[in-house]
């Protein structure tokens, strides 16, 4: 095969996040089909919220969503909210780490073998121990197993990679920053097997908590920041904000005002003002809070979320 027979690019499909804001990041209409992404942060910061959103869209269209949850901690009525279909959601929670690769490259062959569009998204990877790890007796010292964790990822996603690379599937490996002991210069973060992770991840997300969200006195939800630290299918270390509410998921209207002043549909005047550059309504300026109160509206938030997706889409920007 010559190079230039070969495609453009050779990723046939994107599954979106759910948010317009994170897809922009992205550079591209959501995370990669046929491609492993990661979604890594400390606790509380969104992440099991963005891959129930991710779910929800793939079910949207017609795809198969399986959720490995090793920490066993879904909840069914949470995600309902967001969208997803529970009686069509496939949930396994496998002991070990040995057992959720086997479930992996089983699902994948039958993905491949139907040609459907999938996500596999496994929520998540630290908590999940080796064989080697529980069969330790209870007074063995944790320095028996040590880095057995990285080595079953490394030695697994090896195999894995290349099978993903043949189907339609987008699979999405959550991760817990942890905090190295002892570290004095730079950044103390480190997750579970991040090197092997990291090697194989076309899309790498990191996600940290930045403030609550307060009505009358109470909090209702985080706003979170994202960074896209690693991206093979589009120009890397783009930034964003996303406000999730605690029963109900992403806020997307927020998110669709940054998506859209990037993509040119929304200019940002200051002050608190913003002007339209959609059809039918050029030159058309609103505050920010008349704005958020406009995308409420199903019909403007299509819209916009449209746009966005035609620009993120649009080949020449890259």
């Amino acid at each position: 095969m010559f190079l230039g027979s070969l495609p453009d690019s050779d990723t046939s499909d994107w599954v979106s996040s759910g948010s317009a804001a994170i897809d922009n990041a992205i550079g591209r209409p959501g995370f990669p089909c046929g491609k492993l992404s990661s979604i890594n942060g400390y606790p509380g910061a969104g992440k099991t919220t963005i891959v129930t959103h991710v779910l929800a869209e793939c079910q949207k269209r017609g795809g198969v969503a399986m959720l490995l949850d090793t920490e066993y901690s879904f909840d069914p009525e949470r995600a309902a909210r967001i969208g997803v279909d529970s009686d069509k959601l496939i949930l396994c929670q496998p002991p070990c780490m040995e057992e959720a690769f086997g479930i992996i490259d089983i699902s994948l062959d039958e993905l491949i073998k139907e040609d459907r569009l999938g996500v596999i998204a496994w929520d998540t990877v630290s908590v999940t121990l080796t064989k080697a790890q529980i069969e330790l007796p209870r007074d063995a010292q944790a320095t028996q197993a040590v880095a057995t964790q990285a080595r079953c990822v490394s030695f697994h996603l090896g195999k894995i990679v290349r099978k993903l690379a043949k189907s339609r599937c987008a699979l999405i490996f959550v991760n817990q920053l942890k905090q190295n002991v002892g570290v004095t210069w730079g950044s103390g973060d480190a997750y579970i097997a991040e090197r092997p992770i990291g090697y194989h991840s076309h899309v790498i997300l990191r996600i940290h908590k930045k403030s609550n969200l307060q009505k009358s006195g109470e909090v209702y939800g985080i706003t979170s920041g994202i960074r896209v630290v690693k991206n093979k299918v589009a120009p890397p270390f783009k930034k964003c904000e996303v406000d999730i509410v605690f029963t109900d998921g992403i806020d997307d209207s927020r998110s669709l005002i940054e998506a859209g002043v990037s993509a040119g549909l929304i200019r940002a005047l200051g002050g608190g003002w913003y002007e339209l550059h959609l059809e039918g309504q050029e030159g058309f300026r609103m505050r920010r809070s008349e704005l958020l109160e406009w995308l409420k509206n199903d019909e403007a938030k299509e819209e916009i979320r449209k746009g966005v997706r035609e620009y993120v889409e649009d080949p020449s920007r890259t």
